[in-house]
């Protein structure tokens, strides 16, 4: 009865020297050992010490595709080691970037095979070397130049691994132009972690020209484009996971819309999903009002489901905001990488108090700010530009009041309340007040509700919630359970 055990170890990303001590022991210690590939500098210096091995290089040359060379490869390690030990050894490390690894382990779970990996150095840590980055300050994100699309993280440094032929590379490089500028500054890295590792530092448009041809040792460095870098503010891993999670919310609208995607995604045009913006807008603001009024802080308890119902309405919200940036892209407009870039310069503009030398002590402070800016920035002649008309009238009301402070314009509570009473007493007179007049009694209430801190919009729906309720009280969720 054989052994069934199979040890593997990572031969490092160079020559023998770059393997660890416990993999050379491994390898000394070993009689029957397998070599993925003697495309590996440690290999050729192994063979030119007299070490005897096998490699599946025939397997690569033999098989129609990648997928049945590595089944092959399994298999045929699988087979040894029913008889005796094995060593089976791959570049880098075992774990990064090795499918053969990855599937052995798989078949070795079903069999009554035991498989010991011995970790080594990967490629990842000798291109970092030389190019002298460090991930836990910059970032990262690795992909493989051979997977059939190209993923872009344009937020974080990218490594584009096996880049193994021009023509790989050249289809890498037309992946990455779709996001970054040809100018854009990327390394070619090859030899990393051997003496003979080179650099080249060539503009993004020009990576796959020149006389070097690209081997399986090359990998591409794609550093963030300046205009990020320069970002008076820092990402972390939390914020590039955000962005990953906004990534594939892109990504399934692109599918939803594409050919074979949603017939109804298909049919939507911007007209059609206005209606929907809008109640997604007011399933947000109901999910908002379900929370205490001074939430997130505040002493009073917040009701169980509250923040997880307000976390799925923004989230319909969001996707509405992705799915009209979607259909811009189709119009050649933009797309969501314009619109979330654009926000974002747009805040850092608007906050000098905050990325500049300027100096803002108070929330209105800010606002007047705020509004000085938009006009600038617009090139409005009144700070009225710019409310929607089509807003609710209390809401609009209430806006139009807020520029109006924000611009140094006096509409008190004062005039506001004189203008009530002479309603109040018009109607004791038995007057019939007409449309003007009644519109400046709605805007004076709002102009006191605003002196008061209060939102108009808000009062009136609360006040309306109650009523609604004293007429035709519902049974609360636990009067229901019982």
């Amino acid at each position: 009865m054989g052994s069934g055990r199979v040890t593997v170890v990572g031969l490092g990303p160079a020559g023998r020297d770059g393997m660890t001590v416990r993999a050379e022991r491994a390898w000394a210690r070993h009689g029957t050992r397998y070599v993925r590939t003697v495309r590996h500098p440690a290999c050729g210096q192994m063979r030119d010490a007299g070490e005897a091995f096998e490699s599946f290089d025939a397997v690569y040359e033999s098989a129609p595709d990648l997928d049945t060379a590595y089944d092959t490869i399994v298999r045929q390690v699988v087979e040894a080691a029913a008889t005796e030990d094995v060593l089976y050894a791959v570049p880098g490390s075992p774990h990064v970037g090795e499918e053969t690894v990855r599937r052995l382990l798989t078949e070795a779970a079903r069999l009554p095979l035991e498989v010991e990996v011995i970790d080594g150095v990967s490629y990842v840590e000798a291109v970092l070397g030389a190019i002298g980055v460090d991930p836990l300050r910059e970032g990262l994100v690795i992909v493989d130049g051979r997977a059939p699309e190209v993923p872009v993280h344009p937020t974080a440094p990218l490594l584009v691994s096996q880049v193994d032929s021009r023509l790989v590379l050249g289809d890498v490089k037309l992946a990455l132009l779709d996001v970054y500028p040809p100018e854009h500054k990327v390394a070619l890295v090859s030899d990393a972690g051997s003496p003979e590792c080179r650099v080249r530092w060539v503009p993004l448009g020009e990576a796959d020209h020149g006389d070097e041809v690209p081997d399986h040792l090359a990998c591409l460095w794609i550093p963030v484009p300046p205009r990020r870098e320069s970002r008076p503010f820092e990402t972390s891993q939390r914020h590039r996971l955000a962005g990953r999670a906004f990534a594939e919310l892109v990504a399934l609208e692109d599918r939803l819309r594409s050919p074979g995607g949603c017939p109804w995604d298909a049919e939507q045009t911007h007209r059609s999903l206005a209606k929907h913006l809008v109640e997604e807008c007011y399933e947000v603001l109901e999910a908002i009002e379900a929370l205490p009024d001074d939430a997130p802080g505040g002493s009073v308890l917040v009701a169980p489901g509250s923040y997880e119902d307000l976390c799925e309405e923004l989230g319909d919200h969001l996707f509405q905001a992705v799915f009209h940036a979607r259909l811009a892209e189709e119009a050649g407009a933009f797309d969501a990488e314009v619109m979330v870039t654009g926000i974002v310069d747009k805040l850092v503009v608007r906050h000098p108090h905050v990325f500049g030398d300027e100096v803002a002590a108070t929330g209105r402070e800010v606002l007047s700010r705020w509004e000085a800016s938009k006009l600038e920035e617009k090139g409005r002649t009144s700070v009225f530009e710019g409310v929607p008309k089509s807003l609710p009238a209390l809401m609009r009301a209430a806006k139009v009041h807020a520029r109006a402070g924000s611009a140094g314009i006096a509409w008190g509570t004062e005039e506001a309340e004189r203008e009530l009473a002479q309603f109040v007493a018009a109607l004791q007179r038995g007057e019939v007040p007409g449309t003007a007049d009644a519109g400046r009694v709605l805007f004076a209430i709002v102009v006191v509700l605003r002196g008061a801190g209060l939102e108009p919009e808000a009062c009136l729906r609360s006040h309306l919630d109650t009523y609604l309720y004293s007429l035709h009280p519902q049974p609360s969720p636990s009067d229901e359970a019982r």
